[in-house]
């Protein structure tokens, strides 16, 4: 069975459980994640994520702002350097 089988059959309370996991480092019975542990989480947590979740849906997700032009509204990116400024 491949990695990617895996994801595509994990269910939503797996997926839970490791991305909680990944919060607090430690395992639902108190044990610390390794380093490796982390990283694999991470990437079944992203997988899993890609696989079944929308883009809005997914960790790290960034609504794109909006900016009013004369031809209307257009969406674009957030940049985080612009935000940092005006909050400085």
């Amino acid at each position: 069975m491949n990695f990617q089988h895996l994801i595509k059959q994990m269910n939503p309370e797996v997926y839970q459980q490791l991305k909680q996991s990944l919060e607090l480092s430690k395992w639902p019975n108190g044990a610390s994640l390794t380093q490796q542990q982390k990283e694999i989480c991470m990437e079944a947590v992203i997988a899993y994520e890609h696989t079944h979740l929308t883009e809005d849906q997914r960790t790290g997700y960034v609504e794109k702002g909006k900016k009013i032009t004369d031809k209307g509204v257009v969406k674009q990116p957030i940049n985080l350097i612009d935000i940092l400024d005006v909050h400085s």
